[in-house]
Parts: structure tokens; C-alpha cells; sequence
């Protein structure tokens, strides 16, 4: 799917309008975002995606543990 589109003038920038048939075409979520990336005179825009990072992580291992050691943290009030 092709489109010819002008650039709208934003502040100091410029935006682009994106058809919806075309964000549905490129599995493109607006609430998720994308990333936009320029290479040798093009324009690359790639649907973000949920991952899981390390802050994912750590708060899954933090919650292990909470879960195994709730009654000793209950006893010293961390809980």
C-alpha cells in the first residue's frame, strides 16, 4: 500500500498523517507507538511492541519473593 502525503508544519517539526488502513496494514497500534528511524534517504517507521525488560524482571523476582518469605517480612513489619 503506497500513498503520496504532504508534511504538515508542527512547531519546529513536521508531522505525517498515517491513513488508518495503512497503521492497520503495518500492525501499527497509535496508543503503542512506533519507532521512526532515517537511513540513506529513507524513512523506516516499525510497530513498537510490548516486551519484557528488566525492570519486568526484577519486579516479577521481587514479587517470588514477597510471596515466600511473607511471613518472616509480617514479623519484622516490612509487610
Amino acid at each position: 500500500m503506497q500513498a503520496v502525503k504532504k508534511l504538515s508544519r508542527i512547531g519546529n517539526s513536521y508531522g505525517l498523517i498515517i491513513p488508518k488502513a495503512m497503521l492497520k496494514t503495518a500492525r501499527i497500534n497509535p496508543r503503542q507507538g512506533c519507532r521512526v528511524s532515517a537511513a540513506k534517504g529513507r524513512l523506516t517507521v516499525v510497530p513498537l511492541r510490548e516486551e519484557a525488560g528488566l525492570d519486568d524482571e526484577v519486579a516479577s523476582a521481587m514479587l517470588r519473593f514477597m510471596r515466600k518469605y511473607r511471613s518472616d517480612l509480617a514479623k519484622l513489619g516490612v509487610s
